[in-house]
């Protein structure tokens, strides 16, 4: 979509979410899909389980589906259920296309208020593909930076 058409529209960007966010998000999704799970997003399975999901590039649909075939197969989601579910798992999206699609979130939203960090850019965890793009200091966006980095990323994205 043009810069023209863009502009027609409010756009808030969706990030991916952050690795801090797995735990929580595979908590959430365990007890909707099994409420009578025990579950604590500080059990360290359940914060390994966070990470490989996270390194795989896994998003919350994914989590979802993962936690769904650990619960057919096990018949439970035990932390080490959940733990097997995310080694097991094989991830059909790539980081280097959700990186891409968040580049383009930030460089199509319509108002900085609408930036996850804004009002705490002290404390906000900003991924390693976004540093260097989000000024640390004023959380503006270095479209220079932007630019490149959607231009790198573009022949290896799949979006």
């Amino acid at each position: 979509m043009g810069a023209a058409m863009r502009s027609r529209f409010i756009t808030i960007p969706v990030l991916a979410p952050l690795k801090e966010d797995i735990p929580g998000i595979i908590i959430s999704i365990a007890c909707h899909v099994f409420p009578d799970a025990e579950l604590n997003e500080t059990d360290p399975s359940i914060q390994e389980a966070a990470t490989i999901f996270y390194e795989k590039g896994a998003n919350p649909r994914h989590i979802r589906a993962a936690l769904n075939n650990a619960l057919f197969l096990n018949g439970t989601l035990s932390p080490q259920a959940i733990y097997f579910t995310a080694t097991d798992f094989c991830a059909p999206t790539d980081k280097y296309s959700s990186i891409y699609a968040d580049l383009w979130a930030i460089r199509s939203c319509s108002s900085k208020s609408f930036f996850p960090w804004n009002g705490n850019l002290l404390s906000y965890p900003l991924p390693p593909h976004l540093q260097g793009v989000v000024e640390s200091s004023t959380g503006d966006i270095n479209e220079t930076e932007l630019s490149k980095r959607i231009e790198e990323l573009k022949p290896y994205a799949n979006v």
